[in-house]
């Protein structure tokens, strides 16, 4: 006899069936809404129809030139497929908010404000992105959205 469980008409009942969900996971987007849209619109042509699940492993923001458009897009696709989907905050993310808050010391390794505003931290690309000249300016929706992250 079989440990499985069926019913009466000999289907597995929903906790015996296979997840088919496929999970993607996506990471370092810096700013580059363009490419994010691509590849989400990729992600759900390879789907097929099939139920979706996405993984955001963080740095979505520095380096491009469309980190609000990330964010905006993030956000929204987040509440669309509310427990689809899991944003982590990266590296770069935790620079901006420090940056923000004025107090790289939290951040958790060495980096400075220069660094973070430097040619390799990027985060010059995000408020030019942005229009403004300083972390604290980003719009507050944004930055508490970054602050609810892992």
């Amino acid at each position: 006899m079989s440990p499985h469980k069926t019913s009466a008409d000999g289907n597995k009942s929903e906790s015996q069936k296979s997840d088919d969900t496929l999970t993607f996971a996506i990471g370092d987007i810096h700013g580059r809404y363009q490419a994010l849209k691509a590849l989400v619109e990729n992600c759900k042509s390879y789907a097929g129809g099939r139920d979706m699940r996405f993984v955001f492993l963080g740095d979505y923001v520095d380096r491009g030139s469309e980190t609000p458009a990330v964010l905006e897009f993030l956000i929204d696709f987040s509440q669309r497929m509310a427990g689809r989907i899991i944003c982590l905050r990266g590296n770069h993310e935790a620079c901006l908010l420090a940056a923000a808050m004025g107090d790289f010391k939290r951040v958790g390794f060495d980096a400075t404000m220069e660094d973070w505003l430097g040619a390799g931290g990027g985060g010059s690309a995000t408020l030019i992105s942005y229009g403004v000249d300083h972390a604290s300016d980003v719009p507050i929706r944004h930055l508490e959205w970054l602050r609810s992250l892992r």
